[in-house]
């Protein structure tokens, strides 16, 4: 992780926090979502960091995406799939300013929700649901080239 600078930083509440880092060697960004441990259930902020997310991709074409969801506790199916639905108005935006993305999740009834709302909405960039950082961090290497 040497090879990462930090940039900017934003607390989203108790949920966690985005950053976006510049991996030196490919001079590329990639922003970071690192979940607190949480119950996620508050619309709210989610819609909140739902739009910070997705201002952050516009500003920057060509980033990349590791969320780390792992201290996730749970999440409302009700708000998951309503917000599922909801990102569909970002298809576009993704599609053309995300590189890829890499998620952290090692809860299986989360996985399981998160089976279910990609069978209905797939993802719209290379993504990939890793087990640890070294994971997220090659996949989205592996996604620069």
């Amino acid at each position: 992780m040497n090879n990462i600078l930090k940039i900017f930083c934003h607390k989203m509440s108790n949920y966690g926090e985005i950053s976006i880092k510049n991996h030196k060697r490919y001079n590329k960004k990639i922003i970071f979502v690192i979940f607190n441990e949480c119950d996620i259930n508050d619309e709210n902020i989610v819609e909140k960091m739902l739009v910070d997310y997705h201002k952050i991709v516009e500003e920057n074409p060509g980033i990349s995406s590791i969320i780390d969801a792992r201290k996730v506790k749970s999440c409302s199916k009700t708000l998951t799939f309503s917000k599922a639905k909801t990102l569909k108005k970002y298809d576009v935006l993704v599609r053309n300013n995300l590189k890829s993305m890499a998620l952290l999740l090692d809860n299986p009834i989360l996985k399981m929700l998160l089976d279910a709302v990609t069978k209905i909405h797939p993802f719209v960039v290379p993504t990939k649901l890793v087990k640890d950082n070294k994971d997220a961090m090659n996949f989205v290497i592996s996604q620069f080239k």
